[in-house]
């Protein structure tokens, strides 16, 4: 058999992984942008919740934003 071939399964099966890796870019790059909610991107890139936030995780994608001005009023006044 030739080792340069690849059945049609694992070609199959190839093209869904790379397929997933894309959905899931987009999804974090338009959630990353601010384009579409938390929630919208995990179904997007077909995870839940958890699974998205650990994906953003694992490419460095703050989260929780914080305005530094309005934290510090908030402090302040309790």
């Amino acid at each position: 058999m030739d080792s340069d071939y690849i059945s049609g399964e694992e070609l199959g099966d190839k093209l869904l992984q790379s397929v997933r890796e894309m959905t899931l870019g987009i999804a974090i790059r338009e959630y990353a942008n601010g384009a579409v909610s938390l929630e919208k991107s995990a179904a997007i890139a077909g995870l839940d919740r958890v699974d998205f936030l650990a994906a953003l995780a694992a490419e460095q994608v703050e989260v929780f934003t914080v305005d530094m001005d309005s934290l510090k009023r908030e402090l302040e006044h309790g």
